[in-house]
């Protein structure tokens, strides 16, 4: 669940305005009209066997259990690289494997138990010697099934950001022309996400694009 927290001041004076650390529904305060901030809290649903960004799911209704603020997939060849240090080779070839904030694992919705600093007295040869001899016969199919299903649950949420960032697009550039306007575009992802934004909402491929 992303939510919204205004955490406007008044400019003359500084101190808060009766909304100042209040939750709004989108990334405009209602009340000061101003920028609120966003919170990420993301929910693991016991059911799907994804992490999903509403408290209850939106495909099977089961109510999530809080996970993490971040999240990110484990592909096929991390897992593998993973299940060799704790020596378990393909212990999680069929489970849904995410890692959150503080390099921490989950599998299944629970945190396994990894500490980075216990790498040092692994082997690096050993490991990848083992890798090597492995990896052919590690697999995409259980994983593309799970990036369907969290896609799946979560398309309502992604849909509604993205809406919402083409609408304040547009309000921000209502009253410039479009020889105004530009992006900032160093070819990362942020910036591949605004440059997409951008043309979708204005609904304009030329608009320049400056490689920064």
């Amino acid at each position: 669940m992303i939510t919204y927290i205004c955490h406007n001041k008044n400019d003359k004076t500084g101190e808060n305005l009766p909304c100042t650390n209040n939750r709004c529904e989108t990334s405009i305060c209602p009340s000061c009209g101003g920028r609120s901030d966003a919170i990420s809290e993301i929910f693991w649903c016991p059911e799907c066997q994804v992490p999903i960004y509403e408290k209850n799911c939106p495909v099977c209704g089961q109510e999530g259990k809080k996970l993490t603020s971040d999240v990110r997939p484990v592909f096929p060849e991390e897992r593998l690289l993973l299940e060799i240090i704790l020596e378990k080779p393909f212990a999680f070839e069929k489970d849904s494997v995410w890692n959150g904030n503080g390099n921490n694992y989950f599998v299944n919705g629970k945190k396994i138990k990894f500490s980075v600093k216990d790498l040092k007295n692994k082997d690096a040869d050993v490991i990848r010697k083992q890798y090597e001899e492995l990896k052919a016969q590690n697999t995409y199919q259980y994983f593309e099934k799970q990036m369907e299903r969290f896609i799946l649950c979560n398309k309502e949420r992604y849909n509604r950001i993205v809406e919402e960032a083409k609408g304040y697009i547009r309000s921000m550039t209502e009253n410039f022309d479009i020889t105004d306007m530009f992006v900032s575009f160093s070819g990362g992802k942020d910036s591949t996400v605004t440059a997409d934004l951008v043309t979708r909402a204005l609904s304009n491929p030329q608009i320049m694009h400056i490689f920064a």
